[in-house]
């Protein structure tokens, strides 16, 4: 058969992960790290772990240390959040993430160095999206109901509704046939601010 190579054989394992384009993950004595479709090492094998966070090698990657911690490196290996964290979701935008750190689930925006601040730390059970809308907030989860609140933590729409998910450009039209009314309404809310 003829192919090309793409690198030389000194990992352990390469594996390609689903739609995201130009990022290999390879293994190289228990340590993982990214190299491009050239076999260029992107992302050197110094990781315990590494995870794409979105459907594309520009959204960065979840790292995590020898200490079992967690954080947040983009394509060029420049570190967005320092490896402080129990966990990170794949829930973020532009510069927010959302964490866990020790055990509580908050909200964070990046800052300079790999650190961050705190945006929300209470007022909810869980967070399960951050909004794409220009002043941006939060779909949150409290006692198995859904909701809306800003990043100052002010409740937009109560925790009231059995599923909440932000209709996004060209997304399931069923979802937004069933949520229309809600949605509507969360829409009129958001732009009330």
């Amino acid at each position: 058969s003829t192919g090309k190579e793409l690198t030389s054989i000194e990992y352990d394992e390469i594996t390609a992960s689903a739609g995201i384009k130009n990022s290999l993950k390879v293994k190289k004595d228990n340590k993982y790290g990214i190299i491009n479709e050239d076999g260029k090492v992107v992302i050197p094998t110094s990781y315990a772990d590494i995870e794409e966070i979105g459907k594309d090698n520009k959204s960065g990657f979840i790292v995590k240390n020898e200490n079992n911690k967690y954080g947040v490196i983009d394509y060029s290996n420049n570190v967005i959040l320092n490896c402080d964290y129990n966990k990170i979701y794949k829930i973020h935008s532009n510069d927010l993430y959302v964490v866990t750190e020790n055990t509580l689930q908050k909200v964070v925006r990046t800052a300079e160095n790999g650190t961050s601040t705190d945006v929300l730390v209470k007022g909810y059970d869980e967070i399960t999206d951050i909004l794409a809308t220009k002043d941006s907030g939060v779909i949150f989860k409290k006692a198995n109901k859904y909701g809306i609140m800003d990043l100052s933590g002010n409740v937009i729409l109560d925790a009231q509704y059995d599923y909440l998910k932000e209709a996004k450009t060209g997304e399931n039209e069923k979802l937004h046939d069933i949520l229309r009314r809600e949605w509507m309404l969360i829409v009129f809310l958001l732009n009330l601010n």
